[in-house]
């Protein structure tokens, strides 16, 4: 990974490169769905947009991490053994409940969660994540159009409600976005809710 917008010193990298090695090989032979694309790709993209606009350590490896849990049958308590209770605490509100039973009771789990104020170091990694999957959907859709939603567990009314309902009352409010974002050392990024928006909106949705 970049070093970003701040200098990340040895004992830091190491943490990073810890968190690196341990997603790899939990997602290790899994692709992202609808593609043949290394799943790992997806985790290092939302942890190389958290580094970029100033996350903690503990965001840039939960951000690499954020996915273990709910695809890959890590448990949190590896999580917070490996690494620490603050990672097991941002994975854990990124990661989906798969007990409840319809997509949509899913979702607003997920919204209740990432929400909720005692999980606000998760925003900033579910932004990246989101952000970096209406990407891979966009450019898909650019390319298959309509096909592209096939599959999806949900039709693409239901994913624009719940994208839609993050940047809303999620990132635009906790983030406090007014054109830009500031992160460590007044690094300056496009307000990526406008782009994400504007995605939505050209996808008809």
């Amino acid at each position: 990974m970049n070093d970003g917008p701040y200098h990340i010193d040895i004992v830091d990298k190491a943490r990073i490169n810890n968190a690196e090695k341990f997603a790899r090989k939990a997602h290790s032979g899994q692709t992202r769905k609808g593609s043949g694309i290394p799943f790992i790709v997806h985790p290092f993209k939302v942890a190389n947009t958290v580094q970029l606009f100033g996350g903690s350590i503990a965001q840039i490896q939960a951000a690499l991490l954020h996915d273990v849990v709910e695809d890959a049958g890590v448990t949190l308590d590896e999580i917070e053994s490996t690494f620490t209770k603050e990672v097991r605490d941002i994975v854990a509100a990124l990661s989906e409940d798969k007990s409840l039973p319809t997509w949509k009771d899913r979702k607003l789990d997920y919204y209740e969660k990432i929400s909720a104020p005692e999980n606000e170091a998760a925003v900033l990694v579910s932004l990246a994540d989101k952000m970096d999957n209406l990407n891979d959907t966009y450019y898909e859709w650019c390319v298959k159009a309509e096909e592209v939603f096939e599959k999806f567990n949900a039709p693409k009314e239901e994913q624009s409600w719940f994208y839609r309902l993050l940047i809303r009352e999620v990132y635009f409010r906790v983030l406090q976005y007014n054109g830009s974002y500031k992160g460590k050392g007044h690094h300056v990024i496009p307000d990526l809710t406008h782009i994400m928006a504007q995605q939505l909106s050209a996808m008809g949705m």
